[in-house]
């Protein structure tokens, strides 16, 4: 199954995802938030701080178990070279390096979504507010039509600091998306 990954510009209905790739999209950013506040549009490759983390590569290799096994854990948890074909893995890339600002869907998330003016006006006001950047989750299939999914989030806390920012990956076993592994970014 080819899944054409979303190119897709800011405040645009049309998509290029499926309908499910679409649906899982909204489940696995439900599953990351399934309260709080999450910016409303998604964060992309546009910008190079993303574009440099949000990569195969970096996926690749800096991928760890939700809960590894020691602090110091160093080596990667999983070779995605061996869950993919290699064009499911030229296709991952490609996804990688098209990822667009999307702008959220209020009725299709749980979290409370806020817009940057939004945010910049609590910050003006010296409110202190936490939310969520994400981007928008890729789907791709892997080797015996395993789906991952693929969330970059960014947590701020507003207006001190930048907690940091991880990738989170999840896998789609009979039916459910399930928490797979964690690729550090930045703390």
């Amino acid at each position: 199954m080819l899944c054409l990954f979303g190119l897709v510009s800011y405040g645009q209905d049309k998509t290029y995802y499926s309908a499910e790739d679409l649906a899982d999209a909204y489940e696995i950013i439900n599953i990351k938030y399934p309260e709080g506040l999450l910016r409303d549009t998604t964060i992309g490759t546009a910008n190079e701080f993303n574009r440099t983390f949000l990569s195969y590569a970096w996926l690749n290799e800096n991928n760890r178990e939700l809960i590894p096994g020691g602090v110091l854990m160093v080596v990667p948890y999983v070779d995605f070279d061996t869950l993919l074909t290699k064009k499911q893995k030229d296709e991952l890339t490609l996804k990688f390096e098209s990822v667009s600002e999307f702008a959220l869907k209020q009725d299709k998330i749980n979290a409370k979504t806020i817009s940057k003016l939004d945010i910049k006006k609590r910050i003006d006001a010296e409110d202190r507010i936490c939310y969520g950047v994400v981007s928008f989750p890729i789907i791709q299939e892997g080797k015996d039509g395993i789906m991952y999914g693929i969330i970059y989030e960014m947590s701020r806390i507003c207006p001190v600091s930048d907690p940091g920012s991880n990738m989170h990956v999840y896998r789609k076993i009979k039916g459910k998306w399930e928490y797979f592994s964690i690729v550090n970014v930045s703390v």
